[in-house]
Parts: structure tokens; C-alpha cells; sequence
């Protein structure tokens, strides 16, 4: 999350962004300019938008993977 002043004080605009860091592949990003007001509830936003955009991501992912079976070891 990267915050900015370049707003009247009372407002902040901020950027977040979900990178893949294994080779920097950009996911998903968002602006958001709010008033301070209620400086949880912004954060609040923020993280529930990440972690729908971070589960749906996830489950495509897992979607489209080809499971492998794995041997199992016989019982004696």
C-alpha cells in the first residue's frame, strides 16, 4: 500500500497492489481516495478487497491445475 498527501489533508489516496513476488507478476491493483475520517474503516476496505481479489485468484488457480494422484502405500 503506498499512501499519498497529495490531497487536502483530510483525504488520503492510497494505491495497493498484489504482486506475485516468486517473478514480480503484477495481479491486481486499486486506488483508493477516502476521507480520514474513520482511518479502521479504510483499512478495513482494503483488506477485505485484497482478500477477495487474493481467494479468487487462488481458486482459479487451483481450477485450473491438473491434480496428480498420489500412490498410496498398501496397508500390512
Amino acid at each position: 500500500m503506498i499512501p499519498s498527501r497529495s490531497m487536502p489533508s483530510c483525504i488520503t489516496n492510497s494505491t495497493t497492489d498484489l504482486v506475485k513476488c516468486r517473478d514480480d507478476f503484477h495481479l491486481w491493483s486499486q486506488t483508493y481516495d477516502r476521507q480520514l475520517d474513520d482511518v479502521f474503516a479504510i483499512q478495513d476496505e482494503v483488506v477485505a478487497a485484497v482478500w477477495a481479489t487474493f481467494f479468487s485468484i487462488g481458486a482459479r488457480h487451483v481450477a485450473s491445475r491438473q491434480m496428480i494422484p498420489t500412490a498410496r502405500k498398501a496397508s500390512a
